[in-house]
């Protein structure tokens, strides 16, 4: 995988010493960005695939039972003293 990037990002710096010299710095601009982006789109795919964004109602429910459960775990250390 990383021999085809490099030998992707080689092939545009060397078409772009072809063409215009101002040009440069946008080919390899274009070029990385692709490379990136799908990176980001092949980690997303894996997170998708685990299950990680299966359940997406227990974080908005969890904050409203945060204080309940300190305050039951305050009781019982002070039930304990």
């Amino acid at each position: 995988m990383t021999n085809i990037i490099f030998l992707f990002i080689k092939k545009l710096i060397f078409v772009s010493s072809k063409l215009h010299k101002k040009m440069e710095v946008v080919y390899i601009t274009i070029g990385v960005s692709i490379v990136v982006a799908i990176f980001f789109f092949i980690i997303f795919i894996k997170t998708v695939k685990s299950g990680q964004y299966e359940d997406t109602y227990t974080p908005s429910v969890r904050m409203l039972f945060d204080d309940e459960l300190v305050a039951e775990s305050k009781k019982e250390q002070t039930n304990e003293k």
